[in-house]
């Protein structure tokens, strides 16, 4: 089953997160529905970072020993010392997370990366190997004119990125080859733009305006086919192949219980619209403008 390729997103467990999110954080019941259905679906991965809030936190305390870890770090500027910064942070998640093992850990920020010595890193990534903290070691980006950089140092094993009917960069750009040669994993997120693609265009805040006519064409395509826009997202994520995993954040347990069932109805016919973007003000949540 697909599920298997599905990592579900804790930012919702930690935080208020997202476009379409009309509830607060996730609290603890509801946390650990979501988990409990998880299990039921052979859904085995679980996304999550030091900056989501209480999520490592609420992920131990709910046990998610069964389940592959994959987590984010996020380094500054000026950090100091950054092998025993590094070991402190993952120490500090596994002992949140009550896990013994990460499977990936990933750098979040490119621009802390470019300015560390490499050899500092290449340091730093023995010692979590030696130390047998992490599996694996990668990089999680919003912009891909980062990536030529990072894969030229042949040391990261995993990248999570964008990937949507928006934005098609990974593979217009040929990034996805580019991957594969490496034999780098492909974690990818933002299916539904932070719940963007799944909103109705009354709701839609007024930023968007601009870009109505992609909303307009994104709509008639859904009607035309009689599909949700859950099923239109993940019907376009299962048109694509070489992706490795799929990070999924939900709001609630009813809503990952719709996602598995319509990611089952898979249409090999559906013709999908042109209306990919490189316009980083639409594609790129950080860059919006929303009161």
């Amino acid at each position: 089953m697909f599920e298997n390729n599905i990592s579900i997103g804790t930012a919702q467990f930690g935080s208020n997160y997202g476009i379409s999110n009309q509830n607060q954080e996730l609290g603890y019941d509801e946390c650990h529905k979501i988990i409990k259905i998880c299990k039921k679906n052979n859904i085995n991965n679980i996304d999550t970072a030091k900056e989501y809030g209480d999520a490592e936190k609420l992920l131990g305390k709910i046990g998610i020993e069964s389940f592959k870890v994959n987590t984010k770090i996020k380094l500054h500027k000026g950090s100091f010392d950054i092998e025993n910064l590094v070991l402190n942070l993952v120490y500090d998640s596994l002992k949140k997370l009550k896990i013994k093992k990460i499977e990936s850990v990933m750098f979040h920020n490119y621009s802390f990366i470019k300015n560390v010595n490499k050899k500092k890193i290449y340091k730093l990534v023995n010692i979590l190997k030696k130390k047998n903290l992490v599996n694996k070691i990668g990089v999680s980006i919003n912009e891909f004119e980062e990536i030529k950089y990072l894969i030229d140092l042949d040391l990261f094993e995993v990248v999570q990125c964008p990937f949507n009917i928006l934005d098609q960069r990974l593979y217009k750009e040929n990034w996805i080859n580019e991957f594969k040669e490496k034999n780098i994993e492909i974690h990818i997120r933002s299916i539904f733009l932070q719940g963007l693609l799944n909103m109705n265009l009354i709701n839609m805040p007024k930023y968007f305006e601009k870009w109505k006519d992609k909303f307009l064409v994104w709509n008639k395509f859904l009607n035309e086919n009689n599909i949700s826009p859950v099923e239109g997202c993940l019907n376009f994520i299962n048109s694509h192949k070489d992706i490795d995993l799929i990070v999924i954040g939900v709001d609630t347990s009813d809503q990952l219980k719709q996602i598995i069932k319509n990611n089952k109805i898979i249409n090999n016919k559906l013709i999908f619209p042109s209306i990919s973007s490189i316009d980083k003000n639409l594609i790129t949540p950080s860059y919006w403008q929303i009161s």
